[in-house]
């Protein structure tokens, strides 16, 4: 990823490489996101004392492989490729060119190694944590002997030691941020952390520019409108969370983030091919939870700083419990929040967000019952008229849903996940645009009537909720259902009849393509249904 050190590190391979003689002429040049070959061919050109009398990149080009031709082992190293470079057209000769001379490159994007034709790839990880505080320790001029200091003195390391962990294990980061508070007194140590805990960092010094705005070229080279929405929606979640893929493609499925798309699975597809050039460029990174991917906390801290900008709106409140509501920016024209209200005694009824297209809402019901907030507000979606997306993770509600609810005309994608026990969901039949409706893990005991309405359904998830009964008629009302997860929910010894003229819905639908559903027996099936799917 960029600023995890592959300059500094070729510089000492360069060093090296001159200090043992392990070959007679060792060259260095810089690429950059834009190439200019006469300025390539220049920097190599100076490491071997050449001067290019020829004006045209031609006559360079042959100048310049003549002489490393000339030179029997000769290392190559090109700093910061973006893209493929043509090694030709600048007079690098290589392989059956030249068998002496071996090239070394640099570049923040897997695919750039790849294009590239290299033999041998490696990844320049960020430092482990003891590596990053040592670092920072040195940069910082903090003494690593706290014992002998005042109270006062250890707070101040303390603090130190979370500025230090925020950025992290980012060298660029580590360094920028350290020299900017080297000699600073304590509250502005205490400033720093806050800023970049709310990643804001503009009155940190040279941070913005020499961490973000270096981390930002990587998003702008990404290229299509998608990837990069898709990229920014990974900013919504906590540090060190598992993103799951699949909330990206429901997100994007929901606020027509797509060009082109016949049907989720195609959405699907597009979003696991974003993902995977997202991690080659080491903007993601892998999770040790299937299906999900995280984001590097320096890269999340860019991606909100981006995201927040007028041209994208997002508001994202995630890193610590909001414990009231956000007063002064109640009436602003975000297109996208994100909040964990964990520490709120109850939610706002009067927010007015006009242009909201997705709202994300972050509970802690799942894991300290004690604590939960209390039902959504009637009018709690009164002003959010335009809302395409809506996400509640663990927020408890309990009996019916707002009534507020059946406003969201425009919505699309409508996921409750882990909230409590619904004894009424009827509401929602009213939101007839809605393409994905997700209980999943939300106890609720029937599928009513109304559910039937949604003619535009394509996703209907109802994986762990428990469900009891889907009222007769509703799944054949689903003309354009594509997907139905519905897990364990079939099991019970007195529905078998019911569960067999459920299944039978199901042959009605022609655009249906998934389901996913564990039977105990056979029985639940019915004989000679055969789904074409």
């Amino acid at each position: 990823m960029g600023g995890v050190g592959k300059t500094t590190m070729v510089k000492e391979v360069a060093k090296r490489a001159k200090e043992e003689k392990l070959f007679d002429e060792v060259v260095m040049a810089v690429v950059s996101q834009s190439p200019n070959e006469m300025k390539i061919q220049g920097e190599i050109g100076d490491n071997l004392g050449l001067e290019f009398k020829e004006e045209t990149e031609r006559g360079r080009a042959n100048r310049l492989c003549e002489r490393l031709r000339g030179t029997k082992r000769i290392l190559v190293i090109l700093d910061d490729v973006w893209k493929r470079l043509e090694l030709n057209d600048i007079g690098i000769p290589f392989g059956d060119g030249h068998r002496g001379c071996k090239i070394l490159l640099t570049s923040r994007f897997d695919n750039a190694c790849n294009d590239m034709n290299a033999q041998k790839k490696f990844t320049v990880e960020v430092l482990t944590k003891e590596e990053a505080w040592n670092l920072f320790e040195e940069m910082a001029g903090i003494s690593n002997d706290p014992s002998h200091t005042s109270h006062k003195s250890t707070d101040l390391y303390i603090t130190q030691k979370k500025v230090a962990d925020e950025c992290g294990c980012l060298p660029i980061a580590i360094v920028t941020v350290a020299r900017a508070l080297k000699d600073k007194d304590e509250p502005s140590w205490n400033s720093a952390l806050l800023q970049l805990r709310k990643s804001m960092v503009e009155n940190i010094r040279e941070v913005e520019d020499k961490v973000f705005k270096s981390l930002e070229l990587s998003y702008n080279f990404l290229g299509s409108r998608e990837i990069k929405e898709c990229f920014l929606l990974c900013s919504l979640y906590a540090e060190d969370f598992n993103i799951p893929i699949e909330d990206l493609v429901r997100y994007g499925v929901g606020i027509e983030m797509f060009k082109a798309i016949d049907s989720v699975n195609e959405a699907r597809d597009r979003v696991h091919a974003f993902v995977d050039d997202l991690k080659k460029g080491y903007l993601l990174m892998d999770s040790e939870q299937k299906g999900c991917v995280k984001i590097h906390d320096v890269v999340r801290d860019v991606a909100i700083s981006i995201a927040s900008k007028e041209e994208h709106s997002f508001m994202v409140r995630c890193d610590e419990a909001l414990k009231e509501r956000p007063e002064k920016e109640r009436h602003k024209n975000y297109a996208v929040i994100s909040l964990r209200c964990t520490g709120m005694s109850k939610l706002p009824d009067n927010l007015e967000f006009p242009k909201l297209h997705l709202l994300r809402l972050e509970g802690n019901y799942r894991y300290n019952y004690a604590s939960k907030l209390p039902n959504l507000p009637d009018s709690f979606y009164g002003g959010m008229k335009e809302l395409k997306a809506l996400s509640m993770l663990n927020v408890y509600i309990e009996g019916s849903l707002p009534t507020s609810l059946r406003w969201l005309t425009n919505l699309r994608s409508l996921s409750l996940y882990e909230c409590g026990l619904i004894n009424d969901v009827s509401v929602i039949g009213a939101l007839e645009n809605l393409e994905i409706l997700s209980f999943k893990g939300t106890k609720i005991e029937e599928l009513p009537k109304e559910i039937g309405r949604l003619s535009h359904l394509k996703i209907l998830d109802l994986l762990r909720c428990g469900v009891k009964r889907i009222c007769p008629g509703v799944l054949s009302c689903l003309s354009k259902l594509e997907e139905l997860y519905l897990g364990s929910s079939f099991n019970d010894e007195n529905m078998i009849e019911e569960a067999k003229a459920t299944f039978t819905e199901l042959c009605r639908l022609s655009n249906f393509t998934t389901l996913v559903v564990h039977l105990r027996d056979f029985a639940y099936w019915p004989r000679d249904l055969v789904l074409r799917i």
